[in-house]
């Protein structure tokens, strides 16, 4: 499934389309799933700020800097941003 919900091979494809298990996730053992994700998303600088439990985690998609001056990603789980 792409981002804009069609179902499509992933050859067919104009851009590169990324896909990552929960497993893969839960296999790298962190505190919480933001951090699992270090390392293994293309684009995405995802630093802790701190090693303390619980505490927050800065992601940045692609550069530093964007045309609307976010890079913040947005969550969408079940449909609901």
């Amino acid at each position: 499934m792409t981002a804009y919900g069609q179902n499509r091979a992933k050859r067919s494809l104009s851009y590169q389309a990324q896909q990552l298990a929960g497993d893969e996730i839960a296999e790298t053992q962190r505190d919480n799933w933001l951090n699992g994700l270090i390392g293994r998303v293309a684009g995405a600088n995802i630093t802790p700020s701190s090693g303390a439990p619980g505490a927050s985690t800065s992601i940045v998609l692609r550069g530093p800097v964007s045309l609307g001056g976010n890079n913040q990603p947005l969550f969408v789980v079940d449909g609901v941003p």
